[in-house]
């Protein structure tokens, strides 16, 4: 789940940046003919594949964090407050308008932050022992099967 979560987290971050870069180019266009910036901003609004890459690449971001959040808990790293208050924060940043009073978002980034940074200063105390992985874990990584055992018997030569 963990890195599924990291996947999402990764492709929502590219479409902020691709978000960002897009933001930057508008801004460089300040002091042109007001129709022309106009006319740009409407074609690149209706550009169906910017709007659906753009629109995945962006919701990915909430999905990633939740997920995230969500496999922390599994992990035993924190409550299941954590996690229900960052999926809370995305389905609301996802169903609320956009003309909200500035301390909503805030409040709202706040919010992760708070999570995440709980889950960072978490990560700091653990101790070197609990970072190497368990047998558990090991175990379910390792390859099972007829050809597993049989690649277990061969010689290996280097």
């Amino acid at each position: 789940m963990a890195r599924l979560g990291g996947f999402f987290a990764l492709l929502g971050a590219l479409g902020h940046t691709a978000l960002a870069v897009l933001y930057l180019t508008v801004r460089s266009l300040a002091g042109g003919d007001r129709a022309q910036m106009a006319a740009f901003e409407d074609r690149l609004n209706a550009d169906t594949a910017i709007g659906i890459v753009g629109m995945v690449l962006l919701l990915s971001f909430g999905v990633g964090i939740s997920l995230l959040a969500w496999a922390a808990w599994r992990a035993g790293l924190i409550g299941w407050w954590g996690p229900a208050v960052v999926t809370a924060v995305v389905l609301a940043h996802a169903v609320l308008p956009d003309d909200l009073p500035p301390v909503v978002p805030f409040t709202a980034l706040t919010a992760i932050a708070a999570v995440f940074g709980f889950l960072g200063l978490r990560a700091l105390a653990m101790p070197d022992a609990e970072w190497s992985r368990s047998p558990s874990v090991t175990s379910a990584m390792q390859p099972s099967g007829p050809t597993a055992a049989k690649r277990e018997a061969e010689p290996v030569n280097r």
